[in-house]
Parts: structure tokens; C-alpha cells; sequence
């Protein structure tokens, strides 16, 4: 007769969280990258091309964690490795090339500025905006309207690349999190995987006159005297067990009917 330990299996509700997370916040990036109109702040200043460069690297990030879903549902930990390995490297390549366009659009941002005056500065051409500026001289009012355009730009372009620098880090924060959680599942994913490879031998519960378990007088497979019709089965220690059960602490009643 053969008997097994009775275990709870691995919960993994929280390492499908975190594929879909990660899947999630990849196809924000993606959706933000193509959606929104040219940011201000970067208007004149990042490539035309840096939209469908952080574009693509999220959606490539978000057809992945199709990886990282079989391997949590088949419990397969090499492919768990390698999903991992590689989402590693999407999430920091979009980090890089994200701080790569901030950094651009920082280190030009007269040019920005500039960019933000002539699109949004413009005078009106209406007759009634020309005839409030002429009351104090055209030239007067066009430099101050310049100039005060000039500062709004200043203003709202700083804030803009302010944002854009938190969300930034936000998202890395939040994303190296997920990916350290990760790692620790596959490493406990790992470790089942070795430990389900262990000897049934090894298993302190195998031998049916092991101490830890507890025979009953009555079981006609306990053995020896105690035992059905007196019979020992085959296989089986007959007093060895009722011996080994009397080292524990309960040995004392081993022959005490219940």
C-alpha cells in the first residue's frame, strides 16, 4: 500500500498579476507613444521617429508575456528563465530610449521654446486684436506679447519635461519592482521544480512503519499480534512498526485500545 503526503500546490494567481501587469503598462506605452499629439516640450527638438521606436518596443514587450503566461500555467522554469531574461531587457530598453528623448528635448530647450513661440505665440490677425494693439503702438505691443509668450513657453515647456522626467521614473520604479517579484517566483518556481524530482524515498512519510505515522490496533495492515486474523502482509515489518512508534511521544499507547 502506498501513501502520499497531502501538500497545497503553488498558488500562482500573483505570478499571473504580474504578466498581466507588465502587459498592461506595455500597451499603455505603446497606445501613448501613437495616440497623443506631439508633446511641446519635444515639438522641434526629439525625431519624428522616437514615437514609433518606443511604440513598437512596447508592443513587442506586450506579445512576450504570452511567454511568461504558459510558462507560469505549465510550470516549465527554464522557459520561465529565459521569459524573464527578456523582459529584462525590453523593459530597460524602453527606459533607455524613453531617458534618451528626455534628455534631448532638456538639453534643447531654447529650441523648444522657440518652437512653442512661433506655434503658439502668434499674434491674432483679427481686427479687433490689431486695433487693441495699435492704441499703444504696434511695435510696443507686438515685443510685449513676444516677450510674454516668450515666458509662458519657458514655463510650459519646463513643466512639460518635469512630467514627462516623473512619469519616467515612475514607470521604472514601478517596473524593476515587478521584475525583482518575478525573479523571486521563478526562483521558488525552481525549486519546486527540483524538489518535485526528489526520491520518494526521501519522503519521511514513505515507509509504512515510519514514526510519523500513527497505526491504529485495529488496522489489519498494522501487523504482527494486532493485526487481522494475526496475519502479517507482505512487505510490511508486522511488530517493526508498533517498535518504531514506540520512540515517538505517543509510544506509550501504541498498545492502548482507543
Amino acid at each position: 500500500m502506498e501513501f502520499c503526503c497531502c501538500y497545497l500546490p503553488l498558488v500562482n494567481v500573483g505570478a499571473y498579476l504580474l504578466v498581466l501587469e507588465t502587459a498592461l503598462v506595455a500597451l499603455a506605452v505603446g497606445i501613448c507613444a501613437l495616440v497623443p499629439p506631439a508633446i511641446v516640450a519635444g515639438d522641434g527638438v526629439i525625431p519624428s521617429w522616437s514615437k514609433g521606436l518606443v511604440a513598437a518596443l512596447g508592443f513587442i514587450t506586450l506579445v512576450w508575456q504570452i511567454i511568461g503566461l504558459v510558462s507560469v500555467a505549465r510550470q516549465m522554469p527554464t522557459l520561465y528563465r529565459t521569459y524573464l531574461r527578456i523582459n529584462l531587457v525590453l523593459t530597460l530598453a524602453i527606459i533607455a530610449a524613453t531617458v534618451a528623448f528626455l534628455i534631448v528635448a532638456a538639453a534643447q530647450h531654447n529650441k523648444a521654446v522657440r518652437a512653442c513661440v512661433s506655434t503658439y505665440g502668434v499674434i491674432p490677425s483679427n481686427s479687433n486684436a490689431s486695433s487693441s494693439l495699435s492704441l499703444s503702438g504696434l511695435g510696443q505691443s507686438t515685443d510685449a506679447f513676444s516677450e510674454s509668450g516668450q515666458s509662458i513657453c519657458n514655463i510650459f515647456v519646463w513643466a512639460q519635461t518635469g512630467v514627462m522626467a516623473g512619469l519616467i521614473v515612475l514607470v521604472a520604479l514601478t517596473q524593476f519592482y515587478m521584475l525583482a517579484a518575478q525573479r523571486a517566483y521563478g526562483g521558488e518556481q525552481r525549486k519546486a521544480f527540483r524538489d518535485s524530482k526528489v526520491s520518494y524515498q526521501d519522503i519521511p512519510m514513505n515507509p509504512r512503519d515510519s514514526a510519523v505515522w500513527e497505526p491504529h490496533p485495529s488496522d489489519p495492515y498494522a501487523g504482527g499480534q494486532h493485526g487481522y486474523n494475526n496475519r502479517e502482509p507482505a512487505g510490511y515489518g508486522g511488530h517493526d512498526a508498533y517498535d518504531s512508534y514506540a520512540t515517538t511521544p505517543r509510544g506509550k499507547y501504541a498498545h492502548t485500545p482507543y
